[in-house]
């Protein structure tokens, strides 16, 4: 049976084929409506699962995203949502340096946050 896809459904899934980004994309169906989510664990607050919402309204960030970061789109797209940088952990062991201008772009740096979930990396 051939079922047609909403625009947005199939827009998202095309974005993310050209791109070949596949595992951070997240979906759940409640009560037959789909929603879909980037996975960005552990990139804002340490030891922490986490997603980020792509909805229609904010759709351009994440074509914007991926066309400026390639493969890592979805994790820049979480960032310019949020407005906010990664912890410090994720800059040093995930993120190649050269997108990192694009994701310092997203918000102002965090401070060192001694708490276990913030962003720990670099205090004493």
């Amino acid at each position: 049976m051939d079922l047609p896809l909403p625009d947005f459904t199939r827009q998202l899934l095309k974005l993310f084929s050209i791109y070949d980004c596949h595992s951070e994309l997240w979906w759940t169906d409640v009560a037959g409506q789909l929603t879909f989510f980037i996975n960005c664990n552990d990139m804002f607050h340490w030891a922490t699962a986490d997603l980020e919402e792509i909805t229609v309204e904010n759709f351009h960030v994440l074509e914007e995203s991926l066309e400026a970061a390639g493969y890592w789109g979805p994790e820049l797209f979480c960032a310019r949502v949020r407005a906010m940088r990664p912890q410090g952990a994720f800059y040093e062991k995930v993120i190649p340096k050269e997108v990192w201008p694009l994701f310092d772009a997203c918000g102002p740096e965090r401070e060192i946050d001694r708490a276990p979930f913030g962003n720990p990396v670099g205090q004493p």
